[in-house]
């Protein structure tokens, strides 16, 4: 090991003696009146031109040195120290790339990587100057990298000095110590884990948990915490990867590029170090966290999804943290469903945790072991969740569908969560929502205001198809039922979403249920509500798609429940009526629900082939009748609206697909090419995407 870093293992020399050290017999280059101009940039940015003539070591040992100076008087210069820290950490990172770059031999970036080292420890363990640490934390994880891709063994050496400079903070619950320990391990999973195990670790964080068990700690303290902790584990499971991979390079550089990316992980191993420090520490937190939920300040709420993210990002790359033992899964279901189920009496800060711990449920229950965990036998299954499980065939399963732990009657499962955000979270204004012109393409806009209802109908599809139809979809049909004796429009929206969504995640276990879901839509698509009248054509699109889809446990006597064969004529009749609705939503969807008539197969075979003539060849007449609405649009007119545009593109399709089902049956309607003909002639000078569109949809009809 080079010089530099011997003295890594001693006692911190004192702050004079590292200024000392690092102070140069010539003139500094960087100054504050060099940072100050770079804080406030010139035409031409002659501060930073003049900054990049300075040679990389030098600024690496000046702006050390400058951070050293303003920390003392930090309050005064927080920008500068701000800026300096950012230059830093930018010098740092470049250090760690290779010797061509840097103009350093490994021997030298080593060297003057130890010679920054001790000073960036020294201002970090300043706890009474606060505004900084982070910075210089962000420093000291990339100086952790960067060493290591120098060199290995001297990164192992200044991974155990930081550790063990670090272990008073952790023990302490010090929010920015555990920030710094998430970073590192973030940024040098490898190394991280070359030099600790689950004991180390263990006892890294068992004076955290002394605290936590006594009730001593703060929400902040406790959240920061829970990050470091689950960023350990999931730093195991990037190191394991990557050296069990059979492809795994051995260049350094490959390596700390592959631990950068996230990998979604579908196993659980109860043998891995992250597995054992989750079932000694994960019940703690989670208890703790239940704890501060019971009475959940405004200023807290913040705190509290953070947290729910962290068990998030964990569930997706390291599963095995969270579900190491039956206790520790089952704590993980129980927290997670009290947050979900509080009460957000409208407030998008609890709304938005009640989707984080959903979240979590969700991506958990995706893991196939995981998985089978909750659907195992009782004779296996924790009984901890819900008191009285013993008659219960799976009561993990149960509690999550249910959620009637302690057979409180509050309590709700996540279908019904779901379910209530889905209604909860859509727009209200249901006047602007039919006022706002149809679009051809959905923009991040489009549906801004319904992103709540959009996302817990994301999650009811995926719990579906997570748990299994055949353990949701009777939960699902109850709830429907108490929907549908409301007359509130947000509720019948919300049955034919879910509806919609069931259909997708459990289409063959779904078909016992088609009939009485299209009698459903039917009648819901005579409502007067536009919202309700766009979400049942939705619907009714997507059981056509999925209009032959049969199950793999029916009998082959048994015949599969064909929607247009059996009800045809009342689709497109319903169809026809709202081709010609005055809002072009509406309008444009009951175009785009025609091609989805038209077109056959049941979404995975024989995709867009068209359906038997007979299916269609007897409507022809009515729904091209109802398009020459949207299709006598008159071009030649200025200031054509978009929403009128969008509809006529939709109607055109519209039309091809029918032409291109019906075949021969079409020509008694041929008429419709001369406004056809009509439309291209109206737009020859293409100047936007919408009339490009419309021009390529009118040539595409007339030549079928």
């Amino acid at each position: 090991m080079p010089q530099s870093l011997l003295h890594l293992h001693m006692n911190l020399p004192t702050m004079s003696y590292l200024q000392d050290r690092l102070l140069n017999t010539r003139t500094m280059s960087i100054t504050i009146e060099l940072l100050d101009s770079m804080l406030a940039p010139s035409p031409g940015n002659p501060a930073e031109a003049h900054y990049r003539t300075i040679p990389l070591d030098s600024r690496v040992r000046e702006l050390t040195n400058l951070l050293t100076q303003l920390h003392g008087d930090n309050a005064n210069n927080a920008g500068r120290c701000m800026l300096a820290a950012v230059l830093l950490r930018r010098e740092v990172e470049t250090i760690g790339g290779k010797q061509q770059l840097t103009g350093l031999a490994p021997s030298s970036a080593v060297s003057l990587m130890g010679e920054i080292a001790n000073p960036l420890i020294s201002l970090f363990l300043q706890k009474e100057v606060t505004q900084s640490r982070r910075q210089i934390g962000h420093i000291i994880a990339e100086l952790s990298s960067s060493l290591s891709l120098v060199s290995v063994e001297d990164g192992k050496e200044w991974m155990k000095t930081v550790l063990n400079h670090i272990r008073p903070g952790c023990g302490e619950m010090d929010p920015m110590t555990f920030l710094l320990l998430g970073d590192i391990a973030d940024r040098s999973p490898l190394t991280l884990w070359a030099v600790g195990s689950a004991a180390s670790f263990s006892s890294l964080f068992s004076g955290s948990m002394e605290l936590i068990q006594r009730s001593t700690c703060s929400l902040d303290q406790l959240e920061a915490c829970m990050g470091a902790l689950l960023q350990v584990g999931i730093a195991h499971e990037k190191a394991q990867r990557i050296m069990s991979s059979p492809s795994s390079s051995t260049d350094q550089m490959e390596q700390a590029l592959m631990a950068q990316f996230d990998e979604r992980s579908t196993t659980v191993d109860v043998t891995k170090p992250s597995a054992i420090i989750g079932k000694h520490f994960l019940p703690t937190l989670l208890e703790a966290l239940t704890v501060f939920g019971k009475s959940l300040l405004p200023n807290q709420i913040d705190v509290m999804s953070k947290c729910m993210s962290h068990l998030s990002t964990c569930s997706i790359q390291c599963p095995s943290m969270l579900a190491g033992d039956d206790t520790s899964l089952t704590c993980l279901l129980r927290t997670c469903m009290k947050f979900a189920q509080l009460n957000s009496q409208g407030d998008e800060d609890i709304t938005f945790l009640n989707l984080s711990a959903l979240d979590v449920l969700a991506t958990i229950t995706s893991v196939p072991q995981i998985k089978r965990s909750i659907l195992k036998p009782i004779g296996t299954s924790p009984r901890c969740v819900m008191q009285g499980g013993a008659s219960e065939k799976a009561p993990l399963l149960n509690f999550l569908i249910q959620g009637n732990e302690d057979n409180n009657l509050d309590q709700k499962g996540v279908l019904y969560v779901c379910a209530e955000l889905a209604i909860t979270g859509v727009d209200e204004d249901e006047e602007n929502w039919s006022e706002d012109p149809a679009s051809v393409y959905d923009t991040e806009s489009s549906w801004e205001d319904d992103h709540t209802a959009l996302h817990a109908e994301s999650l009811l599809e995926t719990f579906v198809l997570n748990l299994g139809g055949a353990s949701t979809l009777q939960s699902i049909f109850q709830l429907v039922d108490i929907l549908l004796a409301s007359p509130s429009w947000q509720d019948q929206r919300a049955v034919l979403s879910i509806l919609e969504r069931c259909l997708a995640a459990a289409p063959a276990t779904f078909v016992p249920h088609v009939g009485s879901t299209v009698d459903v839509a039917l009648r819901l698509i005579q409502s007067s509500s536009k919202r309700v009248q766009y979400q049942a054509l939705q619907l009714l699109g997507a059981l056509c798609c999925a209009n032959t889809v049969e199950g793999e446990e029916q009998h082959a006597a048994t015949q599969p429940i064909l929607v247009r064969e059996n009800y045809g004529d009342k689709i497109l009749e319903a169809i026809a009526h709202l081709i010609q609705s005055p809002c072009t939503k509406v309008a444009s969807h009951a175009c785009l629900t025609v091609v989805s008539y038209c077109r056959g197969g049941n979404g995975q075979v024989d995709c867009m082939i068209p359906i038997e003539e007979g299916l269609i060849v007897p409507f022809i007449g009515t729904l091209l009748e109802a398009l020459k609405v949207p299709l006598s649009v008159d071009m030649s007119q200025q200031g054509v609206s978009q929403g009128s545009l969008t509809v006529l593109i939709r109607a055109i399709g519209a039309t091809a697909c029918l032409a291109d089902a019906s075949g021969e049956a079409f020509l008694p309607h041929y008429g419709i090419m001369g406004g056809l003909k009509a439309t291209m002639k109206a737009c020859p000078n293409v100047r936007t995407l919408e009339m490009a569109m419309l021009r390529g949809a009118a040539i595409e009809a007339a030549s079928i």
